[in-house]
């Protein structure tokens, strides 16, 4: 399984998928993607299904091709009601970690 983290200050970006295309078997394998949606917030003004287009896009044009699952983390008492239902929606799933609890990569 390729695993895909999303972080950063400043931005969303693509980490440890490596550069450049897949390869062989890496193509269609199930991807796993981590969002830090503590420290990488959901820009105001943005729908998250945006989002959800971008990562997946970002992926294919890597040729990878597999099935996508979306897991945010973070302290979801930090992020509106609104934020937290439109990203339900999309399919991402949202998941709480208190405060402070979230490793630094």
């Amino acid at each position: 399984m390729a695993t895909t983290v999303i972080g950063g200050q400043g931005g969303s970006k693509l980490a440890g998928v490596g550069g450049g295309a897949a390869d062989g078997n890496h193509a269609t394998a199930k991807i796993s993607v981590w969002w830090d949606i503590e420290n990488c917030q959901v820009p105001k003004a943005c729908d998250p299904h945006v989002i959800v287009k971008n990562i997946s896009s970002a992926l294919v044009a890597m040729d990878y091709r597999g099935p996508v699952s979306i897991s945010a983390y973070g302290n979801t008492t930090l992020i509106n009601a609104s934020v937290q239902q439109a990203l339900s929606r999309t399919g991402i799933s949202l998941n709480h970690v208190p405060g402070g609890m979230l490793l630094k990569l």
